[in-house]
Order: C-alpha cells, then sequence, then structure tokens
C-alpha cells in the first residue's frame, strides 16, 4: 500500500521575473482557482482519514511495519500543517463574505463550520503527538 503523500499546494504561482531591456514583459501563470484548490485539500483530507482507519485496523491487527509508521507521521504532519492552513485560509477568505451575505440559511451554515472548525482543532490539540 502507497504511502499517505500531501501534494496539494495551493500556493499563488511566483511572480515573473522584471522584462529584459526590450522584451515584452513575461506573464504569470495563471493562478489555480481557489476553490478548486480548497476542494482538492478537502479531498486530501478524506484520503488521509481513509488511510488512518487503515492503519488504526492494522495496530488491532497486531502492529504496523515501519512504512506504515511513515504513513502515518506523514498524515499527521498533514494535519497539523496543510489542513490547519486550509482552515484558517476559510475563515479568513471564504466565510467573511458568505456571513455577510444576509442569507440567514448561509450564516447558518458557515457558522456550523466555523464551530466545526474550533471543535477539530480542540481534538486535535489532544490527539497531536
Amino acid at each position: 500500500m502507497l504511502l499517505f503523500e500531501p501534494t496539494m499546494n495551493a500556493t499563488p504561482a511566483a511572480a515573473s521575473k522584471p522584462a529584459r531591456s526590450g522584451a515584452p514583459p513575461r506573464r504569470r501563470a495563471p493562478r489555480r482557482d481557489g476553490f478548486v484548490a480548497l476542494d482538492a485539500c478537502h479531498k486530501q483530507m478524506l484520503r488521509a482519514a481513509r488511510r488512518l482507519e487503515e492503519l488504526v485496523a492494522m495496530l488491532d491487527e497486531g502492529g504496523i511495519t515501519p512504512l506504515e509508521r511513515a504513513a502515518a507521521k506523514a498524515i499527521a504532519e498533514f494535519y497539523s500543517t496543510t489542513s490547519r492552513r486550509h482552515h484558517e485560509d476559510e475563515e479568513r477568505h471564504i466565510f467573511p463574505p458568505l456571513l455577510a451575505s444576509g442569507n440567514a440559511e448561509l450564516v447558518q451554515a458557515v457558522r456550523r463550520l466555523q464551530q466545526d472548525h474550533g471543535w477539530l482543532e480542540e481534538d486535535w490539540l489532544e490527539l497531536e503527538p
């Protein structure tokens, strides 16, 4: 079985280099749509959770190999870095305009997500290696 390997990179493309004298300016590579990056991270979280379930089952069956131990370490690193940054991005960039939308149903859904984020952070702080 393959190791869990975080691959999401939602960082925008690097800035273009200054134009050479007389040459037209270089253009930046197009940015990935922010929602596509957030969705990719959600999918990655689900893969990590499934892999973690497999590892727990292996522990119940008598232990894990060094390869599986490395997978567990990669999952812990993912949840303590990428996943947390993902929630921070949602809280900072996605939720405020939704909360200001005036749509009561949408505001309620966002408040529920904010509460979920808080519970996930509390759980992580308790479980963090």
